[in-house]
């Protein structure tokens, strides 16, 4: 469901995309990773944690690849000061947070709300995914839900009068294209001035392919998307898990 709702501070109309995901909880870290990359694309993304611990956990996993810091309250003051100004200046793209970072905190051009679990309290599921969407800007809520947390999901929408649509967990074929596309963003840094360096290893590689430049270009990204080794296994849409 699309919320219009209004940015008091700045008397401007926000609009937020409300989903929620069915994914169990031994398969949230994989799923959360593909979600990052299809819905989070180039902009600031924020993921709640109802834990400390949980916090901790994501920045430990091998699955997420984007730069990534945590926000709770074990952190001490003065470093919950300096990761807040390093993601306003954009120095990484995701920030994790329990609900210290959910109340009174001024976070421009968050374009992606993640909650790992509904939380209990609807106000805290309105404070949360009015993290995006601010000054008149569009935003992304996804909330991830299992069996047993399905029926705080149909509070919120009873009580906050929201419609949160189901959505499936990203198939692998999104996600290698959702890369792609990252990789074609950042290609625009590249200067022209490097690209005689790589002249020989292009002909090369266009060479070892029969001459078929695209073909080499799409073997090209596939190696820098991480999507290169073996044929995508199918995923099931209610569990997450390769079919």
């Amino acid at each position: 469901m699309i919320d219009l709702a209004v940015d008091l501070k700045n008397k401007t109309a926000r609009t937020v995309a409300h989903l929620a995901i069915s994914c169990p909880f031994q398969n949230r870290l994989s799923a959360l990773a593909d979600v990052l990359v299809c819905y989070g694309k180039q902009g600031k993304t924020i993921v709640f944690t109802q834990t400390k611990a949980d916090a901790n956990s994501l920045i430990l996993s091998d699955k997420i690849k984007q730069d990534i810091e945590v926000m709770h309250g074990d952190i001490a003051q003065n470093q919950r000061e300096v990761t807040m100004k390093r993601f306003k200046e954009g120095k990484f793209k995701v920030l994790v947070a329990t609900d210290v970072a959910s109340r009174g905190l001024d976070i421009p051009n968050v374009d992606l709300v993640i909650q790992l679990e509904p939380p209990k309290e609807t106000e805290t599921y309105i404070h949360r995914s009015g993290r995006t969407a601010r000054a008149g800007a569009s935003g992304t809520c996804i909330t991830f839900y299992t069996n047993k947390t399905k029926y705080l999901v149909e509070d919120i929408e009873r009580l906050a009068g929201v419609k949160l649509t189901r959505v499936g967990i990203p198939q692998p074929e999104d996600v290698i294209k959702a890369s792609a596309n990252a990789i074609l963003t950042n290609l625009v840094a590249v200067h022209d001035d490097v690209l005689p360096l790589f002249t020989d290893t292009a002909q090369t590689l266009i060479k070892d392919c029969g001459g078929d430049a695209e073909k080499a270009l799409c073997k090209t990204l596939a190696f820098i998307s991480g999507h290169y080794k073996a044929a995508l296994a199918a995923r099931s849409l209610l569990t997450g898990q390769e079919r």
